[in-house]
């Protein structure tokens, strides 16, 4: 890990803020970034983080349910945010949660 991803260690997800981004740690602190969750991807390695929607990024460790309903799935988080889940990365989420569908 780079120095440069050392200090998103503490992240629970990320969320999309206009151009922003909103870093919420486990702790529930909130730091705001000018990174865009584009750039924060190629930072984070993917082997922790996934991109589950246009507007998240969400630490994998950090999942403890996915929840589907109808056609629509979200993920709970530890903290106990719920965030939805893009029908098109569906299938790569539950691939590396090593979740047969």
């Amino acid at each position: 890990m780079t120095e440069d991803q050392s200090q998103y260690f503490d992240i629970s997800y990320i969320m999309k803020l206009g151009h922003d981004s909103l870093l919420v740690l486990m702790d529930g602190k909130e730091i705001i970034t000018e990174k865009t969750l584009t750039e924060l991807e190629k930072i984070l390695p993917a082997n922790e983080f996934f991109r589950v929607h246009r507007g998240y990024i969400v630490k994998l460790e950090e999942i403890i349910e996915i929840i589907k309903r109808g056609n629509s799935c979200f993920i709970q988080l530890k903290n106990g945010m719920t965030i939805p889940v893009a029908r098109r990365r569906r299938k790569s989420l539950m691939g590396l949660l090593n979740i047969i569908n």
